[in-house]
């Protein structure tokens, strides 16, 4: 009897390594969201909104853009940088976020260069000029930019049942450090399951050099073969699976919870 318990519990083991899989997650577009709509009543603020539609005769859908175009004009990147994080339209993020998001400059630092590229670049009027610094406030400011942070309930629920599961859950993430401690203080229900993190703000790189995610597989001594990367942005999947991580798009959670099926992750 005793023989057949050892076993039983010997071949569970077994088991458990065998399916158990390293199950990695993005966080911006996969466990939290940046809340645009917050952003542009409570941060930009209605007043300022009507203030700026008033006099340019146009809604500021086309601020971002505008904002990001003046960093790049006065911070272009250096010839140097082959891999660049990139934005959901298919661009890469301004250097001025690039250097936050690696760590090789401070927010206080990155935010202080923005205010100064936007000062020193011409606009129709003060209304335009306003919201611009709103916008690189809450880009650059950690704890204004925190507090638009919300979490994605999908995602939220997709991570416990991944652990549930037996997996062993890790975090890879193109984060500015002092944004990250605060949400990571925020929102210890969902930090404490993790096994291992990596975040550009420490590492000074960024997805999608291939070099962040060796480092996540050697500092935890993962087999790229058993670990699964989730992450919103398609340069990203293409450099995990050029490293022979399997990798999926979070394009939409329906489409990720039946991958995570078909692989036998749920």
């Amino acid at each position: 009897m005793k023989k057949f318990i050892f076993c039983f519990i010997f071949c569970a083991s077994i088991a458990l390594r065998i399916f158990s899989l390293n199950i990695v997650f993005d966080l911006g577009g996969v466990l939290f969201n940046v809340s645009a709509t917050k952003i542009f009543y409570q941060h930009l603020g209605i007043k300022n909104i009507l203030l700026y539609c008033i006099n340019n005769r146009k809604i500021p859908s086309g601020l971002k853009q505008t904002f990001f175009e003046t960093l790049d004009a006065h911070y272009p990147y250096p010839n140097q940088i082959k891999f660049a994080p990139s934005m959901h339209e298919n661009s890469n993020l301004p250097y001025l976020l690039h250097q936050n998001l690696v760590g090789e400059l401070n927010a206080q630092t990155a935010l202080s260069n923005a205010y100064s590229a936007i000062e020193k670049s011409y606009y129709k009027n003060k209304f335009e000029k306003f919201l611009l610094n709103k916008i690189a406030e809450v880009t650059f400011d950690p704890t204004k930019f925190s507090s638009y942070t919300l979490p994605i309930t999908q995602g939220f629920k997709l991570i416990k049942e991944c652990h549930n599961s037996g997996h062993s859950i890790y975090i890879l993430s193109n984060w500015a450090k002092e944004s990250f401690e605060i949400i990571y203080k925020k929102y210890p229900e969902i930090f404490s399951l993790c096994n291992g993190i990596v975040i550009s703000g420490y590492e000074g790189t960024a997805k999608p050099n291939p070099k962040i995610f060796q480092i996540l597989l050697n500092r935890f001594d993962l087999t790229a073969k058993e670990t699964i990367f989730i992450d919103d942005q398609t340069e990203n999947i293409y450099a995990a699976e050029s490293l022979g991580i399997t990798a999926i798009l979070c394009d939409n959670f329906k489409n990720v919870i039946q991958k995570l099926k078909n692989l036998s992750v749920i």
